[in-house]
């Protein structure tokens, strides 16, 4: 759930991208990740349909300073389309949400304030062309065919600084394996890029905050929003268009709760990621570099979208994190507390079983905590009446139709996007459950 203040500010990085990593590297040893119910054609390209779903219970608004919003944000996926992922989205059911447009996306606000009950249930179609890494490294674009996204090349004075640090690491790693970079195509140092970021440069560490650039660099450490914004920061001194991609992965039998502030959020069959989108001309378009494939040498290949696991929530073309905004979500989490289910599903579920999904979650909440606030405010859980669920006829929101390259840049979303925080206390607990689970398959 998002503050008011801070639309672009999702529950997308942080710890909970450590988590699922790992879950998902669990999930890549199975020889069943498409399942039996992807269709795959013969040009390579991947369908599947997914449900995703976020409730939330609002137990006690503290706004003695005044500074809450009257509304929030549930999380949804987006309609998007480029040249290799496609993903059309339809309202499939809802209770106590308005639908509102909000920077050119559909949204799905809730009332900010004691009691209130919400949900939101979406029909996610998703189209993944498969890429592989063999197909990239043929790519060579001319500088006309990236002048269409010249504005994600772009680096601050500070950044350039920073990147040119980098690249003199990446250099040196490329001269030490006998690889003349001069030689490469575009797509050769795409992927090299991506290999020496993601394996060897960056060591993953899971942070409760955002790390700014220097930080990240200077101790080589972060978790997958660093390590992207590490390699756009490469992509980008080169001449490569970039962009941040945010998105839920569904990880099937995969659930675990994480404590933000005061409240409690629940991930059922999927975990938040982040990951760079690198644009390579007209012929290829975007190509996704991504952490999840590193284990097996080829981000691009067993990328989340070539396994068409990945269901799209927003981008960030910034490279640098906004503070502002993440100490907006953090305030905003400390003054609301709730109770917040986000699942995937392969089937639709019942307005009656995600509340019972949702109900479970403050259960367990209660669990943890001996009161829900400071104050000696007392909660009652009061279910949602059947007659306010709104599920007769799915609506289909709008879909960017362009499936083809397009001739100038699809920014549908904030420059200073920024993906919030997710703190997860037990975090070495579950890991080595993930890391036991890997083990025995």
């Amino acid at each position: 759930m998002k503050s008011l203040s801070s639309w672009g500010l999702a529950l997308q990085r942080t710890t909970a991208s450590l988590m699922l990593i790992i879950v998902v590297l669990f999930s890549i040893c199975s020889t069943a990740i498409h399942g039996v119910e992807n269709t795959v054609y013969a040009e390579q390209v991947v369908s599947v349909t997914y449900f995703l779903y976020d409730a939330v219970k609002i137990l006690y608004v503290d706004n003695r300073s005044g500074n809450v919003s009257g509304k929030a944000y549930l999380e949804t996926a987006i309609n998007y389309s480029d040249s290799n992922y496609r993903q059309e989205v339809i309202v499939w059911s809802s209770a106590n949400t308005s639908r509102e447009l909000v920077d050119n996306t559909t949204a799905h606000s809730v009332k900010v304030s004691n009691g209130t009950t919400a949900f939101v249930q979406l029909l996610v179609k998703v189209y993944a062309r498969v890429i592989t890494s063999s197909e990239v490294k043929k790519a060579n674009p001319s500088k006309s065919e990236l002048e269409v996204y010249k504005n994600l090349t772009y680096l601050s004075r500070h950044e350039k600084e920073l990147a040119e640090k980098v690249v003199k690491d990446f250099e040196e790693w490329l001269r030490n394996r006998n690889i003349n970079i001069s030689t490469l195509t575009l797509g050769e140092l795409t992927y090299y890029a991506s290999l020496f970021v993601y394996k060897y440069y960056i060591k993953y560490s899971a942070s409760a905050l955002p790390r700014s650039l220097d930080e990240v660099i200077e101790k080589r450490e972060g978790d997958c929003d660093d390590m992207s914004r590490v390699l756009s920061l490469i992509l980008r001194y080169y001449g490569i268009p970039t962009m941040i991609e945010y998105a839920y992965i569904y990880v099937e039998g995969y659930r675990f709760g994480v404590t933000i502030g005061k409240s409690y959020i629940v991930f059922e069959n999927n975990g938040p990621h982040a990951y760079t989108l690198a644009y390579l001309g007209k012929d290829i378009g975007w190509v996704p570099l991504d952490l999840i494939g590193i284990t097996r040498d080829d981000p691009i290949t067993y990328s989340s979208r070539s396994l068409a696991i990945a269901l799209i929530v927003g981008h960030s073309y910034n490279i640098t994190v906004n503070m502002t905004s993440v100490k907006e979500y953090v305030q905003f989490s400390t003054l609301v507390q709730y109770v917040e289910v986000i699942g995937v599903s392969k089937k639709p579920l019942s307005g009656e079983q995600i509340l019972e999904k949702l109900d479970r979650a403050l259960n367990e909440y209660l669990t943890k905590t001996s009161t829900i606030t400071t104050t000696t405010t007392t909660f009652t859980t009061t279910p949602i009446s059947t007659s306010t669920l709104i599920s007769a006829t799915p609506t289909q929101t709008t879909l960017i139709t362009n499936t083809s390259t397009a001739s100038t840049p699809l920014l549908e979303f904030k420059d200073d996007m920024v993906k919030g925080i997710i703190v997860i206390t037990s975090l070495c607990i579950v890991i080595a459950i993930v890391i036991t689970a890997i083990r025995k398959r």
